[in-house]
């Protein structure tokens, strides 16, 4: 199981509450980046939920009436439409709290120490970053992200909870933001995801604007994205 779960050095943001609203928390310090610590947490969480993917649990192996923290990084693009080819892409460490109960589950979490770059290759195209994430060796991501750049803020995951007749699926709220050279990022509503793993170890966090509920603004104007979470406990 992982050990090293901070991809960021610094604090990006300061006084953040888990269940806060939505727009951009512009307080607190810039994240400082450390390339090489992003490639040691990608490669770390990507082995530990590959390893779990092959199963999809079920209310009979739930953890009933206990807690766990599920952390790992996330991983997004900010785009100008859903079909443009280059991306503000952003990476940051991710950190869930869950709370099991009886056929339930709710959770709560950050995504903080974010790092972005504009004008790369957005997810859907050969050489993204996404690719790199998905298949690269750790000197490949970290000589990928090495130039990325500080941002201020945090992304918010709320009301946590399992889909409406589903013993994996999950949906919760999304909320906060940050700002990136010059520019405000805010992103608003609904994120879905799953549970993975025999006993829930695995906890995937997915949004999407044009598949999900999910709204990005940038400084107010509605762009293209989406984001994805990969975690474990």
């Amino acid at each position: 199981m992982n050990t090293t779960r901070s991809a960021i050095c610094g604090l990006a943001v300061a006084g953040m509450m888990l269940s806060g609203c939505s727009g951009t928390n512009t307080t607190g310090l810039p994240s400082v980046l450390d390339a090489a610590a992003i490639a040691d947490l990608v490669v770390e969480t990507r082995t530990d939920v590959r390893a779990l993917n092959s199963a999809t649990p079920t209310f009979a192996n739930l953890p009933t009436n206990s807690s766990a923290t599920y952390t790992g990084y996330a991983i997004g693009d900010i785009k100008t439409s859903s079909g443009a080819t280059t991306a503000r892409n952003w990476i940051g460490d991710a950190s869930i709290d869950a709370q099991f109960t009886t056929n339930s589950v709710s959770f709560e979490g950050e995504v903080t120490n974010i790092v972005a770059k504009n004008n790369v290759r957005a997810g859907n195209q050969p050489g993204s970053i996404a690719e790199t994430f998905a298949t690269g060796t750790e000197a490949e991501i970290e000589a990928a992200v090495g130039d990325y750049e500080s941002t201020i803020g945090s992304i918010t995951i709320a009301n946590g909870r399992f889909a409406p007749g589903s013993q994996d699926r999950i949906r919760a709220d999304v909320s906060g933001g940050f700002t990136h050279d010059g520019d405000e990022l805010e992103f608003d509503g609904l994120a879905l995801g799953y549970f993975e793993g025999d006993n829930y170890e695995a906890l995937r966090v997915n949004g999407d604007t044009v598949s999900d509920e999910l709204t990005i603004t940038e400084n107010g104007t509605k762009r293209a994205g989406d984001f994805g979470i990969q975690t474990v406990r």
